[in-house]
């Protein structure tokens, strides 16, 4: 997932505020949580973000593929209601609870995953192992947190095309179809 650097750095006050912005009128109860969450750990980052990790964790929130659709308040929708969905919802989630509270935060994407070649030389990665996560402006460093990883920790360790061959509901409703087809394509290749 790439280096976290070691060295203190300042965000200028453009940087600061691109990495703070949100929608002021959007999604109330998800700004009322931050606020809660800040406070009862004393408003100091590291304990707020450990407590976040942990509120996803005991909240029932599922990893799936298929998640439906979210319209209006979709961090209200995704963290209250719906509590489905795949790396992009946690992350952008994650990310908004951090910017509630007044932390520096952003969405990295990249790959995670892959598995080595039929040659043996290199990796293949592919789509599937597209990823997102987060990176948290805390002490002077951007941090990589990902809360993907405390509601489907095997996504993380073990890389997608595993998840899927392992969990037949991370494709939803329909999901022996999927599979089904999945692995077909995989024994073509």
């Amino acid at each position: 997932l790439g280096r976290t650097s070691t060295e203190a750095v300042s965000l200028s006050p453009r940087q600061l505020e691109f990495n703070i912005r949100f929608k002021q009128d959007s999604d109330k109860k998800a700004q009322q949580l931050a606020h809660e969450l800040f406070e009862q750990n004393q408003q100091q980052p590291e304990k707020y973000i450990q407590a976040v990790l942990s509120w996803y964790r005991k909240n029932g929130f599922v990893y799936t593929l298929t998640p439906g659709t979210l319209g209006g308040d979709r961090i209200d929708q995704f963290l209250f209601s719906s509590r489905k969905g795949f790396c992009e919802h946690y992350a952008s989630s994650f990310v908004m609870l951090m910017r509630y509270a007044g932390i520096p935060a952003r969405i990295v994407v990249g790959y995670q995953g892959g598995q080595p070649s039929p040659d043996a030389k290199s990796w293949e990665v592919r789509q599937l192992d597209a990823h997102a996560w987060t990176e948290v402006f805390v002490d002077g460093r951007w941090k990589r947190y990902d809360p993907t990883a405390m509601i489907a920790p095997q996504r993380i360790e073990q890389g997608m095309q595993d998840l899927m061959s392992q969990d037949a509901s991370v494709w939803g409703e329909s999901s022996r179809w999927h599979v089904q087809r999945y692995s077909v394509l995989n024994k073509m290749r």
